[in-house]
C-alpha cells in the first residue's frame, strides 16, 4: 500500500518523503479520488485538443480549397518573403510550386514598378492599385493588387491577390477607342449636318430671291460659317475681264485702311482661280509670293481661299475667304467650291430674271403697238376698201351698158386692186387673230375637193387676166381638219402661184393621201426664186415680197399664214424652187 502511494505521489509530482508524515489510512482514498479527476480532466483535456486540431485541419483544408478556387493569385508573404500561395498564382506567374514558395514577392513585379510595389507593401496599403506582372519566362502584363495586413502567430503576415487584368486593359482600351471613335465620328456627322443645313438655306436663298447681291451675301455668309472663315468678299468681273467688281467685303472686324474706291485687279492668287476656274488657297499667306500684291493697309491675312463662280465653264466672279483659325483644307475647298456654284447658280438666275423682265417689257410695247396696227387695220381700212370694191362692181356694170372702152380697162383694174387690197387686209386679220389667240383650231369632217373648188373660183378671174390655166383632177377626198385653215393656205399658195406666173402659164393642184398624211402641192412654171429666199420665205423677221409679173404687191404675211395653219394641224409646209422655171410648195396635213 505504502508503495502504491509513493507511486501516486511521485506521479503526481508529490514529494514521497513527506510519506511517513501522511496518516495512509485517510490520505490513500484521497489520493485515489484525486487521481481518478485528474486523469478524468486530461482524458477531456486530450478530446478538446484533437477536436481543436481537427477543425484547424479543416479550416486550413478549406482555405487552401478557396484560395485555389480564386480566380486571382494569392500569396501570403511576411516582408516579401512568400509563405504560403495558391495554385493560381503558380499559373499566373509560370512558377512551380517548389519555385514560387520562399520567394521574395517583388520578383513577381516588373522591375520598373517595384519600387512602388515595395512602397505599399511598407506602408501597409490596403486600397486595390496597378501595376505590371513579369512571369517567369519575362512576360509582363497588367496586374491589379489588392493586399491586407493581418495578425498572425504573435506577428503580421500580408496577404496579396494578383490578377491578370491585360485582358480587362485590352478591352477598356478597345472601348476607350471606340468611343473616341465614335465621338469623332458624331461630331463629324453634327458637323456635316451643319454643313447640309448651310447648303440647304443657300439653296432656298437662291429660289425665293432675285436680288443677286443680297443672295449672295447669304450664301457667302453661309460658306463662312461652315468653313470658319471671319473676313472674305464677293466680286464679279468686269466686263474688260481685267478688274473685279466688288459686291460687298465682310472685315471681320479687323482694321484695313485700304481706301475701297481703289482698282481690284485680277492678279495673284485670285487670278489662279480665274484662271483654273478651281478653288485655290494658302494657309500662310503672308509668307507667300501673292503678299506683294496687297495694297498698303490691307489686314494681315493669315490663310486666304478663293472659289470661283463659273457659268457654263467661264469664270464670271470670284468668292473670296480668309482668317480661318485652323487651316484651309481640302474639304473646305469642296464646300466652298459647292457655295460658289450656288453663287453662280443664283448670278446666272438674277440675269436670266432681268433679261426676262427687259424681254417681257419689250414684248408688252410690241403686243400693244401690234394690237393697235391691227385695230387701225380692223377698224380704219377695211370699211373704205368694201366701198372701194362695191363702187368698182357698180362701175363695172355701168361701163357694160355704155360700151366705154376706158372706163371698162379703169374699172376692171380698179376691181381687180380692190380684190387684191381686201386680200392682204384679211391676211393682216387673220395673222392678227393668230398672234393674239383669237383664232380658235376647229378640225371637224369636211371635203378637201370643195375647198378647193370653192378657192378656185374665187381666184379664177385673177388667173384669166394674164391667161393662167389651172388644173386640178382627184377623187373625192373626205378628211378631218379646220376648213378654214384649210381654205386660207390654199387661197395664198394659189394666190402666190397666179402671181408670179407668167402670162399663159400653168398651175397644177395636186392631192395625194397617204397612209397618215394629206399631201396638197401647188406648182407653178412661173419665175421661181433663189435658195437665199426661199430659205428667208417663213421667217417672220424677214417678211417681204418680190412683186408679181404684172408688179403685183404682197407683205409675205401669207405664207406665214400658210406654215402657222398647218403646224396648227401638226403638220408643215415645204418649198421647191428653181429660178426661172417655177415652184412647188407642199403641205403635209396628218390625218387624226
Amino acid at each position: 500500500m505504502r508503495k502504491k502511494i509513493r507511486e501516486i505521489l511521485e506521479k503526481n509530482g508529490l514529494n514521497p518523503e513527506l510519506l511517513p508524515n501522511i496518516n495512509t489510512d485517510g490520505i490513500v482514498e484521497e489520493l485515489i479520488r484525486y487521481q481518478e479527476k485528474h486523469e478524468q480532466q486530461y482524458d477531456q483535456a486530450l478530446k478538446k485538443q484533437t477536436e481543436l486540431t481537427q477543425m484547424l485541419q479543416e479550416s486550413e483544408s478549406r482555405f487552401k480549397t478557396l484560395t485555389n478556387a480564386s480566380f486571382g493569385g494569392i500569396a501570403v508573404h511576411d516582408q516579401g518573403v512568400i509563405l504560403d500561395f495558391n495554385h493560381s498564382l503558380c499559373d499566373l506567374f509560370a512558377y512551380d510550386e517548389a519555385e514560387i514558395k520562399g520567394m521574395d514577392v517583388l520578383l513577381l513585379i516588373a522591375e520598373q514598378e517595384r519600387d512602388h510595389v515595395s512602397n505599399h507593401i511598407k506602408n501597409e496599403s490596403e486600397e486595390p492599385y496597378f501595376s505590371i506582372g513579369r512571369s517567369k519566362n519575362g512576360k509582363t502584363f497588367d496586374l491589379e493588387i489588392r493586399a491586407k495586413n493581418i495578425p498572425f502567430q504573435q506577428r503580421t503576415i500580408r496577404v496579396a491577390e494578383f490578377r491578370d487584368i491585360s485582358e480587362q486593359k485590352r478591352i477598356e482600351n478597345s472601348l476607350e477607342h471606340s468611343r473616341t471613335e465614335l465621338m469623332k465620328s458624331l461630331n463629324q456627322l453634327k458637323l456635316r449636318e451643319k454643313e447640309i443645313s448651310e447648303l440647304l438655306a443657300a439653296a432656298n436663298t437662291i429660289l425665293k430671291s432675285e436680288d443677286f447681291t443680297k443672295t449672295a451675301k447669304h450664301i457667302f455668309d453661309a460658306c463662312a460659317r461652315s468653313i470658319g472663315a471671319r473676313a472674305g468678299y464677293v466680286a464679279l468681273l468686269s466686263d474688260d475681264g481685267e478688274e473685279n467688281e466688288l459686291l460687298f467685303l465682310e472685315d471681320g472686324g479687323m482694321p484695313c485702311t485700304v481706301n475701297p474706291e481703289l482698282p481690284m485687279p485680277v492678279r495673284g492668287l485670285r487670278a489662279e482661280a480665274y484662271y483654273s476656274g478651281k478653288v485655290v488657297f494658302d494657309n500662310d499667306f503672308m509668307k507667300s509670293e501673292w503678299v506683294n500684291f496687297m495694297p498698303k493697309g490691307h489686314m494681315a491675312l493669315r490663310n486666304v481661299l478663293f472659289s470661283p463662280l463659273n457659268i457654263d465653264g467661264k469664270t464670271v466672279g470670284i468668292m473670296g475667304m480668309a482668317c480661318k483659325d485652323g487651316d484651309f483644307n481640302e474639304h473646305d475647298a469642296q464646300l466652298a467650291a459647292a457655295f460658289g456654284d450656288y453663287a453662280a447658280i443664283a448670278l446666272q438666275n438674277s440675269r436670266s430674271y432681268q433679261m426676262l423682265q427687259d424681254r417681257a417689257k419689250e414684248l408688252k410695247e410690241l403686243n400693244a403697238t401690234k394690237d393697235l396696227l391691227f385695230s387701225v387695220i380692223a377698224h380704219d381700212l377695211r370699211s373704205p376698201f368694201n366701198s372701194i370694191l362695191g363702187y368698182s362692181e357698180l362701175l363695172v356694170q355701168k361701163s357694160k351698158d355704155k360700151e366705154c372702152e376706158d372706163i371698162d380697162r379703169i374699172s376692171r383694174h380698179l376691181n381687180n386692186t380692190a380684190i387684191r387690197s381686201l386680200n392682204l387686209l384679211d391676211n393682216l386679220l387673220e395673222w392678227a387673230r393668230v398672234q393674239t389667240g383669237r383664232i380658235h383650231f376647229s378640225p371637224m369632217k369636211h371635203y378637201l375637193n370643195e375647198s378647193i373648188e370653192d378657192v378656185v373660183s374665187l381666184l379664177r378671174s385673177a388667173a384669166e387676166k394674164k391667161k393662167i390655166q389651172i388644173h386640178f383632177n382627184f377623187d373625192e377626198i373626205e378628211f378631218v381638219a379646220d376648213e378654214n385653215m384649210i381654205r386660207a393656205i390654199l387661197r395664198n399658195l394659189l394666190s402666190n402661184a397666179i402671181k408670179y406666173s407668167l402670162e399663159g402659164g400653168e398651175i397644177n393642184i395636186d392631192v395625194d393621201k397617204k397612209a397618215h398624211d394629206v399631201f396638197i402641192t401647188v406648182s407653178d412654171n412661173g419665175i421661181g426664186m433663189t435658195d437665199e429666199i426661199r430659205t428667208k420665205l417663213f421667217q417672220i423677221g424677214n417678211i417681204e415680197s418680190m412683186p408679181g409679173t404684172d408688179n403685183e404687191t404682197g407683205t409675205g404675211l401669207g405664207l406665214l399664214l400658210c406654215k402657222e395653219f398647218a403646224e396648227q394641224h401638226g403638220g408643215d409646209i415645204n418649198v421647191e424652187s428653181i429660178k426661172e422655171k417655177g415652184s412647188r410648195f407642199i403641205v403635209r396635213i396628218p390625218i387624226p
